[in-house]
């Protein structure tokens, strides 16, 4: 986020830079809130992390992965189907949105 941006608006427009997916504040569900524990980053103390993952309605524009250097692909699954590699708190945040 930057500065005092709202987090829908960063979203939207960190979805737009890095997946080339432009969305609205319409097409964004309520946010899943989830609260982890990570593996410290080097010279940071606090590993804790709040994360909001906002399912969408719709979405426009075709799927471009604009950051090669920071993603080596970007790809669509089942969500019944997920890779064995899929993030463990990822995994998590889906089952809840299941529910």
């Amino acid at each position: 986020m930057d500065g005092k941006e709202l987090s829908t608006n960063a979203l939207i427009r960190e979805v737009s830079e890095e997946t080339n997916i432009k969305l609205t504040q319409q097409q964004l569900q309520k946010p899943i809130t989830l609260f982890r524990m990570c593996s410290p980053f080097p010279g940071i103390d606090n590993n804790e992390r709040f994360e909001l993952f906002f399912p969408i309605t719709q979405r426009d524009g075709e799927i471009i992965n604009n950051e090669p250097h920071k993603c080596d692909a970007l790809e669509r699954f089942d969500i019944g189907n997920l890779p064995a590699n899929t993030i463990p708190y990822i995994k998590t945040m889906i089952q809840a949105y299941q529910k």
